[in-house]
């Protein structure tokens, strides 16, 4: 009958309420409520709110339970805005797509991205590439600012392949 967000203000909570799946006058089941609960906390993720979750569900049946109320309670914290700095190889966007839901999930998703980064740097042969991430600290913000340095190094190139054979005399024993 009726399908509200909590914990969060109005304009975020009409942003949000785009990504529930169930809607007022569909059938109530458990696994449409965890589908919209999933699709919630990946709309959440997928949009650079990465330490936001759906924290609790509650429920409120009429009396003949016919009807139920849903509310979804969101613990949302910052959204995250990244910066990239120091790239001539990729264009921002580029990276940008590296950073995927699965990615902002994880524990530690900062240091994952600097991983991240300087390996797909090393897959071109920038085996040398450094990155640093730094947070801004203005706490009055609701958008965290991290600006990722990207020091590139210089690229390696293979000129010559040379075979060499183990002969079993050079092996000592």
């Amino acid at each position: 009958s009726r399908i509200k967000i909590s914990n969060v203000d109005k304009d975020l909570a009409s942003e949000f309420r785009r990504a529930i799946t169930l809607k007022i006058g569909d059938p109530f089941t458990r696994i449409a409520l965890e589908s919209s609960i999933n699709s919630l906390n990946q709309y959440l993720k997928s949009n650079q709110f990465s330490d936001s979750k759906v924290d609790e569900t509650n429920l409120n049946f009429n009396e003949n339970k016919t009807l139920v109320e849903i509310d979804f309670v969101l613990k949302v914290g910052s959204k995250f805005q990244f910066v990239f700095k120091g790239n001539q190889l990729f264009d921002d966007n580029t990276i940008r797509g590296w950073i995927t839901p699965d990615v902002l999930a994880q524990s530690d998703p900062i240091r994952f991205i600097e991983q991240l980064i300087q390996e797909k740097y090393r897959e071109v042969g920038y085996h040398f590439c450094k990155v640093h991430s730094v947070l801004d600290k203005n706490k009055n913000e609701k958008i965290r600012r991290i600006r990722f340095q990207i020091d590139e190094g210089s690229k390696v190139i293979i000129e010559d392949r040379k075979s060499t054979r183990l002969n079993s005399s050079h092996v000592k024993r």
